[in-house]
């Protein structure tokens, strides 16, 4: 079958020249409008847009310094309006890499857009600190203020000039305003609001979703998100790193590391969604695509490893990031049901929609960490259809978790969503006489099942099976380092 010029860029991708970063970065900012599908390639900081008129465009980030560059985007920062395809992100122009190290000197974040009837792009604003171990706060997403015409750009990641902002053209071109100061990785519209979600980072600090009025930016409210108190109430969920904020319903859903938030108003309900512990199991750095009335989530198999090691990770977290715990899963969720629809390897970086198919990009290797920067991007990239039906298909995809009793210890895990499965059953093999206390919700999280299973030294199988199609989390009544913890859950 013929392909239409749009789907030329449906093909496999590798860095073909040096762009030094961490490891592997991916296919990001995927985003259909008018005709136009727009992606950019990290690390090799480069952007295409395709349209149906067959003219294919590729920018190499010349509007903002030499070569050799490096960067683009890691979060997926676009949004669209009119004849303007807005996209953000962070570029090395020119990258210094020296010694086996990486200088952010000449890290620069950016906005640009894409003129759809000029075929154009044309870079509108950008920023530096010029510091060779620190970095201007990254644009990590945008979103176009219907009301004002103003750019919502959130910048989580970096350690200067980091917050919540907003891009306004004036009469002196375009001006940027922080809003507030901190870690505000994304920004969506909810209720005549720009709401902007805190990234905690790293910790298990409660954190904060900061909302403003859109025509007037005065701050309306300030909800906080407890990682402490979710819904099965087996313990605190840790290092709750967000993916993407979605409006649903008469809310806003945050899918992050081991949860999902579902946020009305100043009512905050928290339930634990595939925490597999320390792993950093997350969608962190994915979109959410909003769907068939629902939303679409990839929780991804690793988002970060570290193999030298690092110091601004916790050891917990880089040890387990070695041993990946299960494949990346495609979530749909609604306000009454979420659902596993689909299976994939390593990780999904960016979703879109294009003439009714949901487009997905992924990649063979995660981002690594400072100590582990390398000359080129060795990862492989792709971009592939998948038919809708995928979500309104009952039967879901056959899973295995495996879990090491080491990094699990005695603190909560799984959260597993067991709707279409039929035989669902949980394997330890355990080293010690313990109790494994099991609890069930529902996606509104309303807890309606609290049970204890005896487990004893050697093989325990524990059927799921009456727990179907409920959500399911447990824990460990004491630690068994050397366990090893199996979920199968067979359709």
């Amino acid at each position: 079958m013929k392909k239409t010029c749009i789907e030329e860029i449906l093909q496999t991708y590798k860095a073909e020249k040096p762009s030094p970063e961490w490891g592997g970065g991916g296919i990001y900012g995927l985003h259909y409008h008018h005709g136009h599908i727009i992606l950019t390639r990290a690390f090799e900081a480069e952007t295409i847009v395709a349209s149906t008129s067959c003219q294919i465009e590729t920018y190499h980030y010349e509007q903002i310094g030499p070569p050799p560059r490096s960067g683009g985007d890691t979060y997926n920062a676009v949004t669209a309006v009119d004849n303007r395809i807005y996209f953000g992100g962070w570029v090395h122009a020119p990258a210094d890499y020296r010694d086996g190290k990486l200088l952010f000197t000449n890290k620069y974040s950016h906005i640009h857009y894409y003129d759809t009837d000029n075929y154009e792009f044309k870079l509108i604003w950008r920023e530096s600190i010029h510091h060779p171990t620190q970095w201007a706060g990254e644009v990590t997403d945008l979103e176009h203020n219907p009301l004002t015409g103003d750019l919502l750009v959130a910048r989580g990641d970096g350690q200067q000039n980091i917050g919540a902002y907003i891009l306004r053209k004036t009469s002196q071109g375009w001006r940027i305003q922080r809003l507030t100061k901190g870690t505000y990785l994304r920004v969506t519209t909810y209720n005549d609001k720009a709401c902007y979600i805190e990234d905690p980072r790293w910790t298990t600090r409660p954190f904060h979703l900061k909302c403003y009025d859109l025509e007037t930016y005065r701050e309306e409210e300030t909800i906080t998100i407890n990682p402490a108190e979710p819904a099965d109430m087996l313990g605190p969920i840790t290092y709750p790193r967000p993916g993407d904020i979605t409006p649903l319903h008469t809310g806003v859903y945050l899918t992050a590391k081991g949860l999902l938030a579902i946020i009305n108003e100043e009512t905050v309900k928290t339930i634990r969604l595939l925490d597999m512990g320390p792993a950093p199991y997350s969608p962190f750095r994915c979109n959410n695509l909003p769907i068939l009335g629902g939303i679409l989530a990839a929780y991804n198999t690793a988002v970060m490893t570290t193999i030298t090691g690092t110091d601004e990770v916790p050891r917990e977290i880089q040890e387990a990031s070695k041993t990946p715990p299960l494949d990346t899963l495609l979530l749909h969720i609604t306000p009454t049901s979420i659902r596993i629809i689909a299976r994939l390897g390593l990780r999904a970086t960016s979703l879109a929609l294009v003439a009714g198919e949901i487009w997905i990009a992924t990649n063979t290797l995660p981002n690594l960490e400072r100590y582990d920067a390398t000359k080129t991007d060795w990862s492989t990239k792709t971009i592939t259809k998948l038919p809708p039906t995928l979500i309104t298909n009952p039967q879901p995809p056959p899973i295995t978790i495996t879990l090491r009793g080491k990094d699990i210890q005695d603190k909560p895990f799984g959260g597993i969503p067991l709707e279409g499965y039929k035989t669902p059953k949980l394997t330890i093999k355990a080293t010690k006489t313990n109790t494994l206390h099991i609890t069930t919700y529902t996606p509104q999280a309303e807890t309606i099942d609290q049970d204890k299973t005896p487990i004893k030294p050697g093989k325990n199988t524990i059927p799921l099976t009456q727990y179907t199609p409920l959500i399911t989390a447990m824990k460990l009544e004491k630690p068994d380092p050397k366990a090893t913890i199996i979920i199968h859950l067979q359709p």
